[in-house]
């Protein structure tokens, strides 16, 4: 079973609360902070909380992504399969048929098709209607958990692309479940979309941050669940020198386990 990172209960109280939620209830959650402070590990989580349910979830690691905009949805799709896409499974097999050789793309990760610019609009389109209309499937999954990573590092296309799905799929569809996690991450452009983001206690055009954690309890509590051998005086320590910073804290832990008499 996953240990939850220090003090982040909350957060996953609240994508689990996603996961029970009504129609209008929120759908999109934003995690945004600096590197080493639990995004990923946050990510790693509600993916656990998926496992065992009618939930489907999909992760899109942007990392030194090179993939264009045509193909930052490939994990959807390829997880999914043409039950779930079949116009859109349709519209990529014919475009071997738009013939242009000024356009070549990668689409979906499938192998390069040369189509022309009229015939990508084409299966941006059936890609998107197809997810709005995922629900009228027969024995579908209740929902669908979408978890994008790193989109800090993704290519400005890329975030277009999320940003239109954002606007143009995910707004209208029940039972989409959207995180999007990193050191900066899409700002809102509508009311419709405030209301369907999971807030803090925050102004509404602030993503949940997450800060360093600089109460010692919480990490005696995760160094327990670890089983770490010392105790709450170098845990307090630790804390303190580490200013509350998550990746420094449990580095310093495991460091100290090794060394430890």
């Amino acid at each position: 079973m996953c240990v939850p990172l220090a003090n982040r209960h909350n957060i996953l109280q609240r994508f689990r609360e996603m996961l029970t939620s009504q129609i209008s209830s929120p759908r999109i959650l934003l995690l945004k902070a600096e590197s080493g402070y639990g995004k990923s590990y946050l990510i790693k989580r509600f993916k656990h909380e998926c496992i065992g349910t009618k939930i489907q979830f999909v992760q899109i690691y942007l990392k030194n992504s090179e993939e264009g905009a045509h193909d930052v949805f490939r994990p959807l799709y390829q997880k999914l399969g043409k039950t779930y896409f079949p116009n859109y499974h349709k519209c990529l097999q014919e475009s071997n048929l738009y013939v242009n050789v000024s356009e070549t793309v990668t689409i979906f990760g499938e192998t390069q098709i040369t189509v022309n610019n009229h015939k990508l609009n084409d299966l941006q389109y059936f890609f998107f209607y197809d997810l709005a209309n995922w629900q009228n499937l027969p024995n579908r999954d209740d929902k669908i958990v979408i978890l994008i990573d790193k989109y800090d590092e993704a290519l400005l296309e890329v975030k277009n692309t999320i940003f239109r799905f954002l606007e143009t799929a995910a707004i209208p569809i029940p039972g989409l479940i959207i995180v999007i996690a990193g050191r900066d991450v899409p700002k809102y452009e509508n009311t419709v979309w405030e209301e369907l983001c999971s807030l803090s206690n925050s102004p509404l055009d602030s993503p949940l941050e997450l800060h360093g954690i600089k109460d010692y309890r919480y990490w005696s509590e995760y160094a327990q669940n670890y089983q770490y051998p010392f105790g709450d005086e170098v845990i307090k320590a630790i804390t303190i020198l580490q200013d509350g910073y998550p990746l420094g804290i449990t580095t310093a832990f495991k460091t100290l386990q090794r060394e430890w008499k």
